[in-house]
């Protein structure tokens, strides 16, 4: 509604309808930007501009299906989100913001690439006058609408391309520091599975390299190291220094106790495995010979490594019958080794 009346009436009229039914509630409200179902209306110096409202607390890149069927059975998806942006957006800009978040919506959903370029293709063929405004208006300059269409699309795919490519590294980077946590050994951590380089240069991973530099500072114990004058955090040494892996690795080895509280069989058993793997010790030896502190009601685990874990608690008299009994309930929780 648009209208040229003062703000007084257009209280007076909304007030005259608030009335007609007491379930409507109407708060008028005097904004240069309002936001109403998936539409926002700007009044940018007297000219009204629409776009498509995302909500702040919403998935950004969800799709309005959730399926297993294939992707092909939801081929209009595309298609129709296409339409639904030009029809709600008032200008090339916005449009071509949308267009953008589409694509991206599409590949984080499993899309493939080449069949959300021939459904893109097919709606901007059924509007030839559309896509020769859009792509003449772009910020690549062409002389030719198709020869454009082409430089556009590439270049956003190249930069999707090289965002997919540094989450694929920074899962296989983190995969490496959990194997090298684990075992204790580079090689086992299968670094060429990287694309590209080892090294860390996304400046989105520095982000995560600040999560795990508090976690081990408790680890290195040398000084922290610098190049050319400037400091590096852990994952930064791991990439430029084997040393401090090496540093690491041996610190690791040589834990000689480790203290528990309330875990259970299956845990346990995990557990077994991972420090007879990292201190390179025979399997048949209970957690590698690492000292085990258990904390909390111990009784409720069933044996484990075909010994029950009741049999190694600090008081020698301690038997399974006398833990189960009812009056030494308060007395339960202890520490055995």
């Amino acid at each position: 509604m648009t209208t040229n009346e003062s703000y007084d009436v257009i209280t007076a009229v909304l007030q005259q309808v608030q009335k007609q039914d007491v379930n409507i509630k109407i708060n008028p409200t005097i904004s240069n930007s309002v936001n109403f179902l998936d539409i926002t209306i700007n009044n940018t110096n007297g000219q009204l501009t629409a776009s498509i409202y995302h909500k702040p607390t919403a998935d950004p890149y969800y799709l309005p299906y959730k399926s297993d069927r294939p992707h092909s059975i939801h081929r209009n998806i595309p298609y129709t989100a296409l339409v639904r942006a030009a029809c709600l957006c008032s200008n090339l800009h916005d449009f071509h913001r949308e267009r953008l978040r589409i694509h991206v919506s599409l590949l984080l959903n499993n899309y493939r690439p080449h069949f959300i370029s021939n459904h893109f293709q097919r709606f901007f063929q059924g509007n030839t006058t559309f896509s020769h405004s859009i792509f003449n208006n772009s910020i690549i300059p062409s002389t030719g609408v198709n020869h454009n269409n082409v430089l556009v699309y590439e270049a956003n795919r190249q930069d999707i391309e090289q965002i997919r490519i540094s989450q694929y590294n920074l899962k296989i980077q983190k995969e490496q520091m959990r194997r090298m946590l684990l075992y204790g050994s580079k090689e086992q951590t299968d670094e060429e599975e990287i694309i590209n380089d080892r090294q860390l240069s996304d400046p989105s991973v520095h982000i995560l390299d600040d999560h795990y530099t508090d976690c081990t500072k408790s680890v290195i114990m040398e000084p922290q190291h610098t190049i050319n004058g400037s400091p590096l955090n852990f994952v930064e040494i791991f990439n430029h220094n084997y040393e401090q892996a090496k540093l690491f690795r041996s610190i690791t080895t040589h834990i000689e106790s480790t203290i528990l509280y309330q875990t259970s069989k299956d845990m346990l058993a995990r557990l077994h495995r991972i420090t007879t793997i990292a201190k390179h010790i025979d399997p048949t030896t209970p957690f590698g010979g690492i000292n085990m502190i258990f904390l909390g009601d111990f009784v409720q685990y069933p044996p484990v490594l075909d010994r029950p874990l009741y049999s190694n608690i600090l008081s020698p008299t301690d038997t399974l019958a006398n833990t189960l009994n009812t009056i030494n309930q308060t007395h339960r929780q202890r520490n055995i080794t």
